[in-house]
């Protein structure tokens, strides 16, 4: 048995023979208050020396989804990563409806193409070292 103000350590607790041990409960309760809404915004400055070899391009031709007829005049933005605040670069469509972006370092690029009479459309495009890829823009009216 323990007397008031008599400390014991881990060794005093033995059990005598025959008895039943007690078991102790502790209720604890932890709060734990988390904004669910947080934003998390990532950034890189990249700078890149490549050789004239090393660039990738885009090309594609750009048309008209229901009436699948090339347009021209359709002005195509560039975006490096995902569709970010300014294009890297910007061209318009020839005749046949034509495009090409070139001398791309490799990495991940967004197409954004408007016209007057169409909606625009995106699509996130991979290039790769000495990549040219080809890209078929269907815009909805």
């Amino acid at each position: 048995m323990i007397e008031n103000n008599e400390t014991m350590n881990k060794d005093d607790l033995v059990l005598a023979e025959n008895t039943t041990p007690k078991a102790y409960e502790q209720a604890s309760t932890q709060l734990n208050n988390q904004d669910l809404d947080q934003i998390q915004f990532n950034s890189q400055n990249l700078h890149i020396t490549l050789n004239e070899n090393s660039t990738g391009e885009i090309i594609g031709i750009v048309y008209c989804h229901k009436s699948k007829t090339l347009i021209d005049n359709v002005e195509i933005s560039l975006y490096f990563g995902d569709l970010s605040e300014t294009p890297i670069q910007k061209v318009k469509t020839d005749k046949t409806g034509y495009f090409k972006f070139g001398d791309l370092p490799p990495g991940y690029y967004t197409l954004l193409a408007k016209c007057k009479e169409c909606e625009y459309k995106f699509q996130y495009i991979k290039i790769c070292y000495n990549e040219t890829v080809f890209k078929q823009l269907a815009l909805k009216s």
